[in-house]
């Protein structure tokens, strides 16, 4: 089988004490996303993250975190996440494993699906085999870009993937009634989480991503920043509660709830 190689790219460099405060600050800020979405989907009897989004979120995760070769001990080194880092792989993926059960446990009550399958035991097991597939297809798309774009760490491929990601929520937010299994919450701890993980990003000058140019890879980033926020407005136009969007500046900055001064 034919496995990347990374052997023409430089060792990682040691992250200084902001370049690691702005990483683990991005994985907190996913992670609370991932708690909000799935407390949202169990008061929604809904699941949060869209069909295609989440099997490729869980299949990034469940190819670093235990597929791919992590580390000299498990094999020959062609990924590079270990110790703590590896650890919240782990709680990543099992979080979106509890998002992917309730896409799975409440998905196949959607409008179309009874339109074409009015049978409920049929469409539960007709949505199954949908899902298992696309599963199958991410986890090629995730070994086919780490391969042919040397992304030794997964970075680019995690851009790649929030860009595909967060305009699915965009097409859900405009689309799903009622705004079902959708967490303002979860959409700013997300925009929060870009945001620490771009900083991330220039603080080690793009250090530990694919070889291409870094215009891309800001190009990327600055659209995932641009459409998370376009999420926001979104939710806000279709109706989310001002105490969700209150609890989201004060994340941002709390000085924009200051009140003004006579």
């Amino acid at each position: 089988m034919l496995l990347p190689s990374f052997a023409m790219l430089p060792a990682e460099p040691v992250p200084t004490s902001a370049e690691f405060a702005a990483n683990v600050l991005g994985f907190l800020l996913w992670s609370l996303a991932y708690v909000l979405i799935i407390i949202r989907g169990f008061r929604d009897r809904s699941y949060g993250v869209p069909l295609v989004a989440i099997c490729l979120n869980v299949t990034w995760e469940l190819y670093f975190a235990w597929l791919c070769p992590l580390s000299e001990g498990r094999g020959k080194g062609y990924c590079t996440a270990s110790g703590m880092w590896l650890g919240l792989l782990y709680f990543w993926l099992l979080l979106d494993a509890v998002i992917l059960w309730q896409l799975v446990r409440y998905g196949s009550g959607r409008a179309g699906l009874e339109h074409y399958l009015p049978d409920e035991t049929r469409r539960r097991f007709a949505f199954l085999a949908l899902v298992i597939v696309l599963l199958f297809l991410s986890l090629a798309w995730q070994y086919s870009f780490v391969a042919l774009a040397i992304d030794q760490d997964g970075n680019g491929l995690a851009w790649v993937t929030n860009l595909i990601m967060i305009l699915l929520f965009i097409r859900s937010a405009l689309t799903r009634p009622g705004l079902r299994g959708l967490s303002v919450g979860a959409a700013w701890a997300m925009l929060g989480g870009n945001l620490a993980f771009v900083t991330y990003a220039f603080l080690n000058n793009f250090a530990v991503f694919t070889p291409w140019p870094r215009q891309v890879t800001i190009c990327l980033m600055l659209g995932v920043v641009l459409f998370n926020i376009l999420y926001l407005v979104v939710l806000w136009s279709r109706g989310a509660d001002l105490a969700s969007w209150k609890a989201g500046w004060k994340v941002v900055g709390t000085w924009l709830l200051r009140p003004a001064t006579s």
